[in-house]
């Protein structure tokens, strides 16, 4: 994971804000393995799963004093913020048979038992947001209100062996207080 992040303080320091880059990725050092019994033969008995995620994102939030523009302001606070996120997800499963591959799996007809495997990859992207203002009304309380949504990547479930099913779709979240 690495992050690279520039704050500061603008216009006479009514303006505090930050903007960044973030990204991540991670893989399994090597395949896991699982042992799966099925009730039915021609199902896969032992599963070995390769994944990796990566994620990148660009962000910039800023708070604005409103009395900068107007006195009797002074103390309402403005904050908006922006992120957009790129993400993608891939798996490779092989998976050792005591009968035929299961459906979405290719089968490597050298190998006895039969050795069958499958891969696959997801993109999301999708923006995130913040948008308040708030007041010191006292030392102790503070009044404010804000808006914002969220957002986590989608993913693959390994596991699934239907075809057409391993990927699940990312969530949104607005979000009012």
């Amino acid at each position: 994971t690495e992050e690279l992040q520039l704050q500061g303080k603008s216009l006479g320091d009514t303006l505090t804000w930050q903007a960044g880059l973030y990204g991540s990725y991670d893989h399994t050092a090597g395949a896991s393995d699982a042992t799966i019994i099925f009730f039915a033969p021609d199902f896969p008995t032992i599963n070995s799963n390769t994944l990796a995620n990566r994620t990148l994102a660009a962000y910039a939030q800023a708070t604005y004093d409103l009395g900068g523009v107007y006195a009797p302001l002074d103390g309402l606070k403005l904050t908006a913020g922006y992120r957009y996120s790129w993400d993608y997800r891939s798996v490779g499963q092989s998976s050792e048979s005591g009968g035929a591959c299961t459906p979405g799996f290719a089968t490597d007809a050298s190998n006895a038992p039969p050795f069958c495997f499958q891969s696959g990859g997801a993109h999301f992207q999708q923006p995130s947001w913040t948008l308040g203002l708030d007041y010191q009304l006292a030392a102790h309380v503070l009044a404010y209100v804000t808006g914002r949504r969220g957002f986590i990547g989608g993913g693959i479930n390994a596991e699934n062996l239907i075809p057409g099913t391993q990927s699940y779709q990312p969530e949104v979240l607005d979000d009012s207080e």
